[in-house]
């Protein structure tokens, strides 16, 4: 089914909270139109019909994509089933794609879509609100315009949810304030005896990841089901250390705290708030790449470096090491009998007083 002159046709699969911020800024949007949402729940998909009258429902990707020919899908599902929707979509023809985060649940399966879609040179985005939420957005211009001087640290206290899962929106934004500046290792510890599951992935009960820069800079982030943070009214902490000055914001607040070299006080920014949803100004960036036949890939090379950041992390609790980047080069050490704490057994090892 065509579209209508410019109108992109569009389709949701998956019904959860990232879909239904997709399918409302569909409709808030003059560029789309809202066709169908696909869903194995059938609960979610009572949820969808209740708020968007008139659209068709599916049990699944592959019956949308049949049964509609969008031009536009915005792939919602957990991050272990979008390599094998975005496949579908792309055989099925469609023009455009919106992926969530993270863009599958490993880095290589990832770097693997996104080389596919280049190759294809079909335009995709993927959501990371802080991107270009109006606060944030301008902190990190002036940050960039070397208001805090060089970056030393990224700070970041997370609380309710797990490194992958939220902590990749928080990473994302530590890549893109570290700039140029890459992340080069990583070591971590998680705590995993609750058993927390989220979004079809087991995920640590609280965490701290530790990595560093090419230039030295360090990157500090505590996560967890109830990690207690240094500001107990807010759910997340997010603070940049400068060699002349330091900034903090508090999530998905259009406001942050930025005091300079040679001020005790700094001052409280309060920033107007943009009228469109982050999903809504991410899917006009990909109705713009549609019209123009141009696909630009930066921002999704920037998610997929911040998973690689979040797995390297996860990868270094599993194995008990420091990990080096990129991924696609490290190899996993051999696993050796050795508890640091613990009284050495007299035989074995290195002796680190002769180092």
């Amino acid at each position: 089914m065509p579209s209508r002159g410019n109108v992109l046709r569009a389709g949701v699969v998956g019904a959860g909270t990232g879909g239904l911020l997709s399918a409302r800024a569909l409709q808030a949007s003059e560029r789309y139109e809202l066709v169908a949402v696909a869903d194995t729940r059938s609960d979610a998909l009572d949820r969808a019909g209740s708020e968007f009258p008139g659209i068709h429902l599916f049990p699944d990707g592959a019956s949308l994509l049949e049964g509609t020919g969008p031009d536009v899908v915005c792939v919602s599902t957990f991050a272990t089933s979008h390599a094998e929707v975005v496949e579908m979509a792309a055989i099925a023809g469609v023009r455009g794609l919106l992926l969530e985060k993270p863009i599958t649940e490993k880095w290589s399966s990832a770097r693997q879509v996104l080389d596919n879609l280049r190759e294809l040179r079909l335009p995709v985005v993927v959501p990371h609100g802080l991107l270009v939420k109006s606060g944030p957005e301008q902190l990190l211009s002036r940050i960039h315009a070397g208001e805090v001087g060089s970056v030393e640290l990224v700070e970041i206290q997370c609380t309710g949810w797990d490194l992958m899962n939220a902590g990749i929106h928080w990473v994302n934004y530590a890549l893109a304030v570290f700039g140029e500046d890459a992340v080069e290792w990583a070591i971590c510890a998680c705590d995993g005896h609750t058993r927390t599951f989220r979004d079809g992935l087991e995920v640590e009960t609280e965490a701290v990841t530790y990595a560093g820069t090419r230039s030295g800079a360090r990157l500090i982030m505590h996560t967890g089901d109830h990690a207690r943070l240094i500001r107990p009214d807010k759910g997340l902490v997010f603070r940049v250390i400068g060699s002349e000055g330091s900034a903090e914001f508090w999530g998905w607040e259009d406001r942050f705290w930025l005091r300079k070299s040679g001020r005790a006080d700094g001052e409280l920014v309060e920033v107007p708030s943009h009228p469109a949803s982050a999903h809504q100004i991410y899917l006009e960036q990909l109705a713009d790449m549609v019209a123009d036949q141009q696909p630009r890939y930066e921002l999704p090379e920037l998610s997929l470096a911040a998973l690689e950041v979040c797995q390297a992390a996860y990868i270094s609790n599993r194995h008990r090491c420091v990990v080096r980047l990129p991924l696609a080069t490290f190899e996993i050490p051999r696993e050796v009998l050795w508890d640091p704490g613990a009284a050495y057994r007299g035989e074995g090892g290195r002796n680190g007083r002769e180092l």
